[in-house]
């Protein structure tokens, strides 16, 4: 029982043994009576001090709620996918323990410029106590601007606790309206990186924590931590796994499709859906008569305009000039603030494109187009995995473009080979016939049609020498033609032979 030291007769006796200021405490008080041999009769009182006792209960009991709670959060944490309703759950069990007016979580984000913002992700209040989850100040703040020593303290994995009318006047003007009093923040950290922290508000009285809770609560920071660690590496291994299922996909409907305007037309469309991008574009690269990247596969967003009848300028074009010279993909999150598309912004805006990840394709160390993804919904800041990804991917198709080029470089010869052919068994045919034609009217001509060799030898001579000169056409093959000739005559016709032999008629 509880009993001021103010009491009657005990209470000197008591102070003066116990030495303390007047207070009150937890003592265990024992009587007993007992008799003299006179028969009278006393009463021994036993007081002793059970505060120490009663405390170290207390912290066991506290300990013991600590503990359950970190089992349970380690629990919940088995199925940890980093949403609302998760860090919802965990902000209740450990609001519960804490005996915190307030529990929330906050999350780091990148900014379309690249610098890191928190936004507040859950939240628990207990009774009384006004929540702040819907707060516009407290979404997309940004930590070096308003708590520029929390940053410095929290990225390097340490806490910031304290009573709020110690703080900086400057945080003491954003956690007062609060009504906090006492404040205590941990850190999340993953790989070294600071992901976000998880906060305690006292606004009943400013009242720290004791090392104790602070042990047990930095543990449930550091389980979160590893809980992060483990998704960051499932995820990591998804990626890994979904990148893997599109390279195979696109490089299989690449090998499968003979066609190579389907085939660049199916890669468009499973690039532009696995990406989850507003357009994706797959160019050729030519240079005659004049550079052009013509537009062979296009995957399009609804409401979306389309870009395969228009002509994107190649000359001048210092974005692409700068993208056709290297294999590196080039990642724009604002295209308005891109210096390489100053002088394509007219273009961008018409076209609503916000954001651009553009990489070349090659074969051999030579350029044969141009692979391009635009955001038109929003910024986007591209990721690592998303460029290297695209990047991966850009190589597939040079290479599918260069073997696109030689089939059809072989379809095209192959069609002319084809065609020599039937214009050579037609020419055959045509000869033949002319040759029938003509043979028929050399053997039926009654004047005497002969041929020789450049030596003057009879090669050929039809039938009609037999009526003039009496012999079978078979006795002159073979033999020298002026051995047919009046002797008078031969100087003067092997005169004539010598000249047609030199080209006269």
């Amino acid at each position: 029982p509880r009993f001021p030291l103010q009491s009657p007769r005990t209470s000197a006796t008591i102070q003066r043994q116990l030495r303390i200021p007047s207070s009150l405490l937890s003592a265990d008080i024992k009587q007993g009576v007992f008799q003299k041999e006179d028969g009278k009769l006393f009463v021994v009182t036993t007081v002793m001090d059970i505060t120490e006792r009663q405390l170290a209960e207390e912290a066991r009991k506290s300990r013991e709620r600590y503990l359950t709670a970190l089992v349970e959060v380690e629990r919940r944490l088995l199925t940890f996918d980093g949403s609302a309703e998760c860090y919802t759950e965990l902000a209740d069990i450990l609001g519960s323990v804490s005996k915190a007016s307030r529990v929330y979580v906050f999350e780091n984000h990148r900014a379309a410029n690249d610098g890191l913002l928190m936004s507040q992700r859950a939240e628990w209040c207990a009774v009384g106590i006004d929540s702040e989850i819907n707060n516009p100040a407290l979404q997309n703040f940004s930590d070096d601007e308003f708590f520029p020593r929390w940053a410095a303290l929290l990225s390097q994995g340490e806490i910031v606790s304290g009573l709020v009318a110690q703080f900086p006047e400057s945080e003491r003007e954003i956690l007062e309206p609060q009504g906090i009093l006492a404040i205590l923040i941990l850190p999340i950290i993953a790989k070294g990186e600071f992901l976000g922290f998880i906060g305690f508000d006292n606004c009943v009285e400013p009242r720290v924590w004791e090392d104790s809770e602070l042990a047990f609560l930095q543990s449930a920071a550091v389980a979160i931590s590893l809980a992060y660690k483990r998704k960051e590496a499932e995820d990591a291994l998804q990626q890994q796994l979904e990148r893997s299922n599109l390279l195979r996909k696109i490089s299989d409907k690449i090998r499968s499709e003979l066609d190579t305007q389907k085939m660049l037309e199916t890669a468009a469309i499973e690039i532009g859906e696995a990406l989850g991008v507003s357009r994706a574009l797959i160019h050729a690269y030519i240079t005659d008569p004049y550079p052009s990247i013509p537009l062979l596969g296009e995957f399009l967003a609804p409401d979306y305009d389309s870009l395969m009848d228009f002509e994107i300028p190649v000359v001048g074009n210092a974005h692409l000039q700068q993208l056709l010279s290297q294999d590196k993909a080039i990642a724009c999150s604002d295209v308005f603030a891109e210096p390489l598309l100053e002088s394509a912004q007219k273009i961008c805006d018409h076209f609503e494109i916000k954001s651009m990840l553009g990489v070349r394709t090659s074969y051999k160390g030579e350029v044969n187009g141009v692979v391009g993804l635009h955001q038109c919904d929003r910024q986007r800041q591209w990721t690592l995995e998303e460029i290297e990804l695209l990047e991966f991917i850009a190589a597939q198709l040079g290479v599918a473009l260069a073997q696109a080029k030689l089939l059809e470089q072989e379809k095209q010869a192959r069609v002319k080979l084809e065609k020599e052919i039937r214009d050579r068994l037609h020419a055959e045919a045509a000869l033949k016939e002319s040759e029938s034609k003509y043979r028929h009217l050399v053997e039926t001509s009654q004047d005497t049609i002969w041929s020789v060799d450049i030596e003057g030898r009879i090669t050929f001579i039809n039938s009609a020498v037999k009526q003039i000169y009496g012999y079978e056409p078979e006795e002159m093959i073979g033999r020298f033609w002026a051995d047919f000739i009046p002797p008078e005559k031969v100087t003067q016709e092997i005169d004539v032979f010598q000249r047609i032999l030199n080209g006269e008629s």
